[in-house]
């Protein structure tokens, strides 16, 4: 009996050492998953600003000017909405090649990562870090 209570307990604390192991795990992906989705990882042309076509870099103004111009009254989805518009016509109206099209989509993924985050309990967190990162747009584009 009391070696079959002993075994009971070692079992439990096995498990318990293997869950919290597991979490530690799925925590330091998700951490490197969102360090890699930075601006990071998008380089310039040999110290220089990528040329990116007119169309793009007018959809990131819009971005920030439909940010700047929110309306308390507007929901959250109706945000999400016109956020989510914008940056697909950001893709539809992309005519830029190469290296610079590349770089473009190392900018382009994170800012959709961010806005997925945007869920109706978050969202002035979530735009505010948006808004941040649209400013970086200049550092990389002209």
């Amino acid at each position: 009996m009391k070696k079959r209570i002993v075994l009971t307990g070692l079992v439990l604390l096995s498990l318990t050492a293997c869950l919290k192991e597991k979490k530690t795990t799925e925590k330091e992906e998700v951490a490197a998953t969102e360090a890699t989705t930075e601006t990071s990882n998008v380089t310039l042309d040999n110290g220089k600003l990528w040329i990116a076509n007119p169309e793009t870099t007018e959809g990131i103004h819009n971005l920030q000017k439909i940010i700047s111009e929110r309306k308390q009254e507007a929901t959250g989805a109706v945000l999400k909405e016109a956020l989510e518009n914008e940056f697909q016509m950001i893709f539809e109206k992309c005519t830029m090649e190469g290296e610079a099209h590349e770089q473009l989509h190392n900018y382009l993924l994170p800012l959709k990562m961010k806005l997925n985050k945007l869920d109706g309990t978050n969202d002035a967190e979530v735009l505010k870090d948006i808004e941040n990162y649209l400013k970086e747009y200049p550092k990389y584009f002209k």
